[in-house]
């Protein structure tokens, strides 16, 4: 087998592979073998019928494209081996000539990345704060959370909770019809469409109203763009939120002994939410400028791979079915920028030598495990299998190589593996 190589840039490559006769011969006699077990021929008995008459009987061309179908891919495989590649997922392989047996294979090899003086990266880690206002807003939106809603007998409100029976039609064509539905009267509500709850509002509990509302023209159903909407309404109920005067009674429902002990709750809740947020910037402010300094090269396939990946983890692919290029095309500059800083880090973490123990995974199990015995057992059965284990395991390590990076941007580290190698 004679094999040439072209690389090219993003870490791809052209393999060229000319297959010796006396090798695709071999695959001939194996397809011949195999089809004609499966091939019913007039006048033979089942796996009896020689090859030429297989050949006559099914075409020559089908039993080139059995043996074509099993030899390739192992053709492709010795091939990868003498060219001392290392390919990181399927190739696309193009047969050029079938006399002698040529294909063409563009493969996709290991992403190249080189990181630079990442000792070089300063930050400053500013001082987290939080204001009056912050607490009060925390403490408000803990007594919207803990409001109860009650029945009204005046008409419709913004903010009330209604219930109701309403259909809605684009000529004869029914596109909602629901009974008895809960709606929050809200001026922001985008659903059914926009100007949904103004319609409400003023309405009796029993009324009835008709009303046509038209549909944007970035409508969540294309069909619907542009388009008026018939709808009809009929008001079964009217409730309004009461919340209760924030005091010790208010704190005592909500498990404080006092209002000043929910107050310092909250304030260290709003301090904690601030600080991780905080941090999270930091890291990645971190991380972009390790990626600034470094060079990378890497094949495309590992960006379609994410976006299809989380295309189907939000259930936006239907199985065995391809994304829409529009919404990947949308999807490709964030998804991108994910891809080149998850390759930047994971080289810090072999050159840093960051590595997570048994005894560390076991150790968050147990954090994990803190409360009654029957979620101890739940969470311990769900990190019992391997592939739980090694999700665990890079997750934490991903946190060490954070963790090691920032240290190392805001002077907080000893020497870095860059800073040794130069010593």
């Amino acid at each position: 087998m004679k094999v040439s190589t072209t690389k090219l840039e993003n870490c791809q490559a052209v393999l060229d592979v000319e297959v010796e006769p006396a090798e695709l011969e071999k695959a001939m006699v194996e397809a011949y073998r195999h089809m004609v077990k499966q091939t019913a021929v007039p006048g033979f008995r089942p796996g009896k019928a020689p090859r030429e008459v297989l050949e006559r009987h099914v075409g020559k061309a089908v039993l080139e494209r059995e043996a074509y179908n099993h030899f390739i891919p192992e053709a492709y495989e010795d091939a990868l081996k003498q060219a001392g590649l290392e390919a990181i997922a399927e190739p696309d392989i193009e047969i050029t000539k079938t006399e002698p047996l040529t294909f063409k294979a563009t493969v996709a090899l290991r992403p190249v990345v080189e990181l630079g003086d990442y000792a070089t990266i300063k930050l400053t880690e500013e001082p987290v704060s939080v204001s009056d206002e912050d607490v009060a807003k925390a403490v408000e939106k803990m007594r919207d959370d803990h409001a109860t809603w009650e029945p009204m007998e005046r008409p419709v409100e913004m903010n009330d909770l209604v219930t109701l029976n309403v259909q809605g039609k684009n000529g004869d064509r029914v596109i909602l019809n629901q009974k008895g539905i809960q709606y929050d009267v809200d001026a922001s509500a985008q659903f059914p469409v926009r100007g949904f709850s103004e319609q409400l509002v003023g309405m009796a509990k029993g009324e009835k109203k008709d009303f046509q509302l038209p549909t944007p023209d970035d409508h969540p159903v294309q069909t619907l763009r542009g388009k008026a909407l018939d709808f009809h309404v009929e008001i079964l109920e009217i409730k309004a939120k009461k919340i209760s005067p924030l005091d010790d009674d208010f704190a005592r429902t909500v498990d404080f002994p006092n209002l000043e002990a929910l107050r310092e709750k909250a304030a260290k809740d709003v301090k904690a939410k601030a600080e991780a947020e905080a941090r999270r910037k930091l890291e990645e402010s971190a991380l972009d400028a390790l990626v600034g300094v470094s060079r990378l090269e890497y094949p495309q396939i590992l960006v379609e791979r994410e976006i299809e990946r989380m295309l189907r983890d939000r259930g936006a692919v239907p199985k065995d079915s391809h994304p829409d290029p529009a919404l990947m095309e949308q999807l490709r500059p964030s998804v991108t920028e994910r891809v080149r800083r998850s390759l930047v880090l994971e080289k810090f973490g072999e050159v840093e030598k960051i590595t997570v123990s048994p005894e560390e995974i076991d150790a968050e199990v147990e954090k994990a495990s803190k409360g009654s015995d029957e979620r101890a057992a739940e969470v311990k059965k769900l990190f019992s299998s391997p592939s739980a284990r090694r999700y665990l395991q890079d997750r934490l390590r991903s946190d060490k190589m954070l963790d090691r990076l920032v240290a190392i941007a805001t002077g907080k580290a000893e020497k870095s593996a860059n800073e040794e190698k130069s010593v």
